[in-house]
């Protein structure tokens, strides 16, 4: 379906049926999108995710971690308050604001303020790695699901972000740099279990990059990682012309157009997200999901793939 995304109705209802712990859960789980290389399709999969969990009826905290500051925009943060965007990191005093094109959204914005925030917890004499968390902790009895969209380095805002998740997902463009930062990512992941045994990976997202589709070698190698880790391949989502426009409409694909390619892979990804995490999910995207992923697998693994 194409159109003008301004025009869409974004308060349109998915009917949901509940699978998991979902709505009403006492602590909200928090999912941390990482990917050590830059451009790899972090703030799409938050972005896109959370709006379609919002038109599930979820409530959504997204908390943008960084300087780039690509969340915030395509969230339609106004201009005249970035020059302060970030202040709650540093302050510890976070209010959410909440999102008008994405129902059930909030966001704890970046801005010119946040890198102040990551140097007060690089100063920190003790436990900087946990304040992050202490700082979420009093909102994740107000919110369903926390989602952090971290920056494609190796700084405390990352490692404080891992530390404050109880899960992690790693989306990737099907290319070889992308999947290099997911290999990197999955280190940093394995050290910090070590002493955070609660922290799960659910697997990874593929992201087509551009309109002659992906790389069928780079998927491949994504659902074989996968596999050797024991952790999901998501059916990839397709290549859009509109990916990257957010920051014009703020509103998500995925909701722009949710009859097109784009819309129905955002709410399988987001159905078998969500289902990871103990959410109410729709079972009919859940399903569905389910079995596009499972025929990816046959397709790459052939005899090898493991028993279902």
């Amino acid at each position: 379906m194409g159109g003008d995304p301004m025009s869409v109705d974004v308060s349109q209802r998915d009917t949901v049926v509940g699978v998991g712990a979902g709505k009403g859960a006492t602590t909200a789980p928090v999912l941390s999108i990482v990917n050590r290389k830059g451009g790899a399709g972090k703030t799409s999969a938050v972005h896109n995710i959370a709006g379609v969990w919002g038109t599930w009826g979820l409530r959504v905290l997204l908390v943008d971690l960084d300087t780039a500051f690509n969340l915030t925009e395509a969230c339609g943060y106004p201009e005249e308050l970035r020059a302060s965007g970030g202040a709650w990191l540093s302050s510890g005093a976070l209010e959410p604001w909440d999102i008008p094109t994405m129902p059930n959204c909030a966001l704890a914005p970046s801005g010119a303020r946040l890198a102040a925030g990551v140097e007060r917890m690089e100063r920190l004499a003790i436990d900087r790695e946990r304040y992050l968390a202490k700082l979420l902790d009093p909102l994740r009895h107000a919110y369903d699901v926390v989602l952090l969209d971290t920056k494609p380095d190796l700084d405390l805002s990352v490692t404080s972000a891992l530390a404050a998740a109880t899960h992690v997902l790693a989306p990737t463009l099907t290319l070889p740099q992308p999947i290099y930062g997911v290999v990197r990512s999955l280190g940093l992941v394995a050290d910090l279990q070590e002493g955070l045994p609660h922290l799960e990976v659910i697997g990874f997202l593929p992201i087509g990059y551009n309109g002659r589709g992906l790389r069928p070698a780079a998927l491949g190698s994504l659902v074989e990682m996968a596999w050797e880790y024991g952790v999901m391949c998501l059916p990839p989502i397709p290549f859009t012309e509109h990916a990257g426009k957010e920051s014009q409409s703020h509103v998500p694909v995925a909701l722009a157009y949710r009859n097109a390619p784009v819309g129905q892979y955002y709410r399988y990804a987001a159905a078998l997200v969500g289902h990871a995490l103990g959410l109410a999910v729709p079972v009919d995207w859940l399903d569905r999901g389910r079995q596009i992923q499972e025929q990816m697998v046959r397709e790459v693994l052939g005899d090898e793939q493991p028993d279902t």
